[in-house]
C-alpha cells in the first residue's frame, strides 16, 4: 500500500486536507483522486502515527479525505542498522541516501574526515539538507518502508567515535583498503552478537581513510574488514570468478550483487567479442588465401612492369 509523510496541519479529527507539493505528488504523480485509499504518516521514525485514509472529494488545489483506521509506527527490528559516512561528492552522497533508505538503514551519520569532500563544517551542508530529506521521503514512499531514516548533523570523526563508544550496545565495523585481519564475512559474524542493538558501519569517502584515522578506528576496538582478497583474485582471464559473501540475509548480498552484476555483463561483452572475432577470422581466411594466391600468379605474368610489381608487393605485404 502505497504511503505519504504529511505535516501535522493537514490532519484535523477523521478529515484530512491534503494540499501543496503533497498534493502534486500525490494526485499528479501518484494518480490517486476519488475513491483512493492509501496511508498518510503524521510524524517521524517510530514516533508517527499512520492513517488509513479515503480521498472523498476534490478542487483545483485541495483533496479531501477521511480516516478510515489509525495505527501508531511500529519499532523497526534490533539491531538497527547505523551507516557512518565520510562525506563524499554530493551525486554520490544522494545515490546513498536513497540505497540507504531501501536497505533498512536507520541513520546515516555524515563526518568530516582527511579525505572528505567538505572537510570543515560550512553552510554548503545546510544548503543541500533540505534536499537530502526530499530524497529519503520520496525513496521511503518508493520503497513501502513505514519509518523515515534519519540524517544526523555532521561532526568530526573523533567526536562521531567518542558517540559510538558511548552508544550502549553497540558494536561495528569499519570497511579499509589497507591491510585488514577479517574479510566481510567474518566481520559481519564477529558482529552479530545476541546483545547487539546497533550496528555501525563506517566508510571512507573516495579517498578511503588516512593512516592515523586507521588507528583511531582501532584503538575504539572497530574490526577493519575488507574484500580485497577476493577483488584482487578477480582475473579477468577466467570467467565466472565472483565474489562470494556467504550472508544472503544481510544488506551486503546488495553491494554483492551490484558487483557480480558489473561482472556477468562483463563476462558477457567479453564472451560476445570473442565470438565476433572467431566468425570474422574464419570469413576472411578463404578471400586472404585467394587474393595472396592471385598475387603471386600475376607477379609472374607482370614481371616486366615496375609499377604493377610495386602494386603487387604492396598487397601481398599486406595479406
Amino acid at each position: 500500500m502505497r504511503r505519504y509523510w504529511i505535516p501535522p496541519e493537514m490532519v484535523r479529527g477523521d478529515a484530512v486536507t491534503i494540499k501543496g507539493d503533497v498534493l502534486h505528488h500525490i494526485r499528479d504523480v501518484c494518480r490517486m483522486h476519488i475513491g483512493s485509499k492509501f496511508e498518510v504518516i503524521v510524524g517521524a521514525g517510530t514516533k508517527g502515527v499512520a492513517h488509513l485514509v479515503e480521498i472523498i472529494e476534490e478542487t483545483k488545489h485541495e483533496s479531501l479525505a477521511r480516516v478510515l483506521e489509525t495505527r501508531m509506527i511500529t519499532e523497526i527490528p534490533r539491531p538497527h542498522v547505523h551507516l557512518a559516512l565520510s562525506i563524499p561528492r554530493f551525486p554520490v552522497f544522494e545515490t546513498v541516501v536513497e540505497k540507504a533508505v531501501e536497505l533498512g538503514v536507520f541513520e546515516i551519520h555524515p563526518f568530516y574526515s582527511d579525505f572528505s569532500f567538505i572537510r570543515t563544517q560550512t553552510d554548503v551542508w545546510d544548503k543541500k539538507l533540505s534536499r537530502f530529506e526530499k530524497i529519503v521521503q520520496s525513496a521511503t514512499q518508493q520503497s513501502g518502508r513505514g519509518d523515515l531514516m534519519n540524517i544526523a548533523k555532521p561532526v568530526e570523526l573523533p567526536e562521531l567515535l567518542a558517540r559510538f563508544n558511548r552508544s550502549p550496545g553497540a558494536g561495528g565495523l569499519f570497511a579499509y583498503e589497507g591491510e585488514s585481519v577479517l574479510t566481510t564475512k567474518q566481520g559481519v559474524a564477529h558482529l552479530n552478537q545476541p546483545n547487539l542493538r546497533e550496528a555501525w558501519i563506517f566508510v571512507g569517502s573516495e579517498g578511503g581513510f588516512s593512516s592515523a584515522e586507521a588507528e583511531a578506528f582501532k584503538a575504539t576496538g572497530l574490526s577493519t574488514v575488507t574484500l580485497g582478497s577476493q577483488v584482487h583474485a578477480l582475473d579477468p582471464g577466467r570467467r565466472g570468478d565472483r565474489i562470494l559473501t556467504g550472508f544472503p540475509q544481510h544488506e551486503i548480498v546488495a553491494i554483492e550483487g551490484a558487483l557480480n552484476g558489473f561482472l556477468d555483463r562483463l563476462d558477457a561483452f567479453v564472451l560476445r567479442e570473442r565470438e565476433f572475432i572467431d566468425t570474422v577470422s574464419h570469413e576472411l581466411r578463404t578471400p586472404i588465401a585467394v587474393i595472396a594466391g592471385a598475387t603471386d600468379v600475376l607477379g609472374d605474368a607482370l614481371a616486366a612492369d615496375s609499377s604493377a610489381r610495386n602494386a603487387l608487393t604492396r598487397i601481398r605485404s599486406t595479406v
